[in-house]
């Protein structure tokens, strides 16, 4: 028996009010506001180059924008 998608979907006014509030989108992180372009390919690779270099076994998060706009977009 699948169970009612509305019980499965139900949330307390509680959680719903802990998790109103204003935070980062990760999916843009550092923010549009803090690029530049003077970040350039060779520091690119140097931070790659920084974080496989040190001994912690921790996950690399990479997000990668295929742009599909015709002008300069910051996916707002």
């Amino acid at each position: 028996m699948t169970p009612n998608m509305m019980d499965v979907m139900k949330v307390s006014r509680e959680l719903l009010k802990k998790y109103d509030v204003a935070g980062p989108r990760y999916t843009s992180y550092p923010t549009a506001p803090v690029w530049t372009t003077d970040f350039t390919a060779k520091d690119y690779r140097d931070a790659i180059n920084r974080g496989q270099s040190k001994k912690e076994d921790k996950p690399l998060s990479l997000y990668f924008h295929l742009p599909f706009c015709d002008s300069l977009c910051y996916f707002w």
